[in-house]
């Protein structure tokens, strides 16, 4: 009994985790989701790998799983334990936290951004990363996907920023 146990539990620990990236995979987060209940203090980060899709087109999809399992591990070791961080599909990535800090948030996103780029100095072919983030501190009428619109939002609104800044490098 206690193995069939023990099975069961390894069963639902591996189906919890993206088997490429080895964060927390969509499924986990749906349940994350279904579990947030408007009473508990939150922040949701949404980050998406600029031009991935020409990270593929470009120098192949093994590659592509390289930038993947590379930009997973720099988020995986820049944020804390009160965040946990996963891989809803393809090239988005979210974080749930129990930070609601606006200061604190910016620091572990900053840290993620030099980790990152500390890699690219090893590698010029890692693309950046886009994000946005947005933080719930309770309140009526206002559920998790309203929050997470707001990060979705910010995140492109800093892509678009991003894009219009190398497009302005390139024609000098």
């Amino acid at each position: 009994m206690s193995l069939l146990l023990y099975y069961l539990l390894l069963s639902e620990f591996d189906g919890s985790f993206d088997a490429l990236t080895r964060l927390h995979n969509r499924a986990a987060y749906d349940k994350m989701v279904n579990r947030l209940d408007g009473r508990k203090l939150y922040s949701v980060i949404v980050m998406d790998i600029n031009n991935f899709k020409e990270i593929n087109d470009t120098f192949g999809h093994d590659f592509g799983d390289t930038v993947l399992k590379k930009v997973a591990s720099v988020i995986r070791k820049s944020f804390d334990n009160s965040s946990t961080c996963y891989r809803v599909g393809g090239d988005e990535f979210y974080i749930i936290s129990s930070e609601t800090d606006p200061v604190k948030l910016e620091h572990q996103l900053k840290c993620m951004t030099n980790n990152l780029e500390k890699e690219r100095k090893n590698d010029g072919r890692l693309p950046t990363v886009s994000y946005g983030y947005s933080i719930f501190k309770g309140g009526k009428g206002i559920g998790f996907q309203e929050v997470l619109k707001e990060a979705d939002d910010q995140m492109y609104y800093f892509k678009k920023i991003q894009q219009d800044m190398k497009k302005s490098t390139q024609t000098s």
